[in-house]
């Protein structure tokens, strides 16, 4: 047997990079609230998430940005905020179409700044079974403090980068 002919082609090592389905630009925003707003010690709240996808850059044509709000009654306090969790929500994409996003939040806090970094999977629609990474990054002062009991935290607003591979 010739060398040529020990290895097939189709078995040469190949490297392919992560083609990225969709690209949203930190133009991107990401609101959350809630009402009433969470103090140091438990309260039923709604939390309600706005999100509005802007600068996006895809596979699918004419697809160009997507939004989405879901509003859950939770019972949180601001501590509770300080830990890492899950999120399941739809985007609506400009083009009608919808992804739902299954994601595991991870939440760091420097000063005022809040980083979250969600990271997992599109559960179903378009996009389903692709990778989700998305960082929003956002400011609130109060945060930190009702984590003291000094106040009270209603929320913020950020710019988020969603990439979908």
């Amino acid at each position: 047997m010739t060398p040529a002919a020990a290895q097939p082609a189709s078995a040469a090592p190949s490297e392919q990079a992560d083609v990225a389905l969709v690209t949203c630009l930190p133009t991107s925003t990401y609101d959350v609230s809630y009402n009433p707003p969470l103090r140091l010690r438990p309260v039923d709240t709604v939390r309600t998430t706005e999100r509005s996808y802007t600068g996006c850059v895809s596979t699918v044509p004419g697809l160009t940005g997507g939004s989405g709000t879901d509003s859950q009654p939770r019972t949180l306090s601001c501590v509770d905020l300080l830990a890492s969790g899950s999120s399941v929500y739809t985007i609506t994409w400009n083009t009608g179409q919808t992804s739902t996003l299954d994601v595991e939040n991870a939440i760091n806090i420097v000063g005022g700044t809040i980083t979250v970094t969600q990271t997992g999977t599109v559960a179903s629609g378009l996009f389903a079974g692709a990778t989700v990474t998305q960082q929003i990054v956002g400011v609130s002062l109060a945060l930190i403090p009702c984590t003291l009991g000094l106040g009270s935290f209603s929320g913020f607003t950020g710019t988020t980068t969603l990439l979908i591979v």
